[in-house]
């Protein structure tokens, strides 16, 4: 993964409130778990289909 990769901002959306959450692609590459505020605990597949959505809305 290059730098620039580690400092690419994507906004991940939790599916359970809709909270927006701002993570580095380095963030995520390196964490298998996303807490939100609202107590839901989102795993390592369910944030890659999140990223997937993420980087659509990029386009």
């Amino acid at each position: 993964m290059t730098h620039l990769d580690q400092l690419q901002t994507l906004k991940i959306v939790c599916p359970s409130c809709g909270q927006k959450h701002l993570k580095t692609v380095g963030w995520l590459a390196e964490h298998q778990t996303l807490d939100c505020n609202c107590g839901v605990e989102t795993t390592c597949n369910d944030i890659q289909s999140l990223v997937n959505q993420a980087v659509e809305n990029l386009k």
